[in-house]
């Protein structure tokens, strides 16, 4: 079984605050199992929200 990460752990791996991951898993933009009520991620998880919402050196945000 892979381990499960806190939120402050996850958080600390995407590089943002906690309350900003909390807004992600109620919008239903990264995965998360719950355990006694306590959001838990997987690595794999954190790692697949890491690839979704990178962006590539040469992406350049258009106004």
């Amino acid at each position: 079984m892979e381990k499960l990460l806190g939120l402050k752990e996850a958080a600390g791996m995407l590089g943002v605050k906690q309350s900003t991951l909390r807004k992600w898993v109620y919008l239903g933009n990264v995965e998360y199992c719950k355990v006694g009520g306590m959001l838990k991620f997987t690595e794999a998880q954190i790692k697949a929200c890491i690839k979704t919402y990178s962006f590539s050196k040469s992406h350049k945000k258009e106004a």
